[in-house]
């Protein structure tokens, strides 16, 4: 449409990996942890990686994994 310039969108949308780490998971680091273990961590603590948001967006219909994959590239690990 004229609105998206036959893009397919208007607009962008962004993807968003935020890693905030708390006491736990600073104590954790601090101690040596694997990265196995501070993944387990971050994961009960409701950590969203990248692709995860990508996936989430995809599946809204914010975006397509056609233009997940373009962007992010080798990013991606099915």
């Amino acid at each position: 449409c004229d609105a998206c310039g036959n893009s397919g969108y208007k607009g962008r949308v962004a993807l968003y990996e935020v890693f905030i780490p708390n006491e736990q998971m600073r104590h954790l680091i601090a101690s040596g942890a694997s990265q196995m273990e501070i993944t387990r961590l971050a994961e009960t603590l409701g950590y969203i990686t990248l692709i995860q948001d990508a996936c989430e967006k995809v599946n809204s219909g914010l975006t397509t994994a056609d233009e997940v994959l373009r962007v992010l590239g080798s990013q991606v690990v099915v």
